[in-house]
């Protein structure tokens, strides 16, 4: 039994950031939507890099844009809708984590 603890705390965890995805677009004043808007941000941003961002009123993701923009590319490569969901899971869920754990808890 002891087993299954820490098996549902990562169920949990993992569950989190679908719940407050869940919150935020529920919320959100406008419908989610992947076309671009000139007036705000939406999924387009996030697939194409903020045209939105600037200097002035997002000095952090503009200084790492280039670094973003990589990232995409690379996480594009394999192609689109579920190759690219899948690449984003093997890279921040496993490909990241696991180096950083491997070096504190040995």
């Amino acid at each position: 039994m002891p087993a299954f603890h820490p098996l549902l705390l990562t169920f949990l965890l993992a569950l989190l950031p679908l719940l407050v995805g869940f919150a935020v677009n529920s919320a959100a004043p406008h419908p989610p939507t992947a076309a671009r808007v000139s007036a705000r941000c939406t999924r387009y941003c996030h697939y194409h890099a903020c045209l939105h961002a600037t200097p002035a009123n997002s000095p952090a993701y503009y200084r790492l844009r280039p670094l973003y923009e990589l990232s995409i590319r690379v996480l594009a490569a394999g192609g689109g809708g579920a190759a690219y969901v899948l690449a984003n899971l093997l890279v921040f869920l496993v490909g990241i984590p696991r180096p950083t754990l491997g070096c504190c808890c040995s």
